[in-house]
């Protein structure tokens, strides 16, 4: 990561002498509230906590880039990852057809829609995004687009 004014690196994640990715980085994406910096690919996801976590009052121990959750579901490999506009959920989806809604930073799960059930159809998911409030998540089965209702996160 860069600063923009001045293009000196700002941090680099994993730091030297800490645990490496296991595996290439498919994607990384910064967390909206500015808390996380979020890798995904073959490892599973990995969130680390990003250079500013100080100015916006994460958790006081932690130093920049230090692991804040990893994890993988069923297959492992993560194609996508998106963290809502309040940084306290992450979704995340993968080889496994399967997208699973966790809270931030316990990393529990909230919700899991998988391939068959109920009313997703089955095919590869894909393109997870929330809505602006956080109140919705979108995400691609193949050819069709489904957004989900999440229950008041705050």
């Amino acid at each position: 990561m860069y600063e923009i004014d001045t293009g000196q690196l700002a941090l680099q994640i994993p730091q030297a002498g800490l645990k490496p990715y296991k595996g290439d980085i498919h994607g990384v994406n910064w967390s909206p509230n500015g808390k996380f910096i979020v890798a995904w690919g073959p490892f599973g996801v990995r969130v680390n906590t990003s250079p500013d976590h100080e100015d916006v009052h994460l958790l006081s121990d932690l130093q920049p880039g230090d692991d804040v959750l990893e994890f993988t579901d069923f297959g492992a490999v993560a194609t996508n990852c998106s963290v809502n506009n309040r940084g306290n959920r992450i979704a995340s989806c993968g080889y496994s057809d399967t997208v699973v809604v966790r809270s931030l930073p316990e990393g529990s799960k909230l919700y899991t829609f998988r391939q068959g059930d109920d009313d997703q159809p089955p095919g590869s998911t894909g393109g997870v995004c929330w809505s602006d409030d956080g109140r919705r998540l979108a995400y691609h089965v193949d050819k069709t687009v489904l957004v989900r209702e999440m229950d008041d996160d705050s």
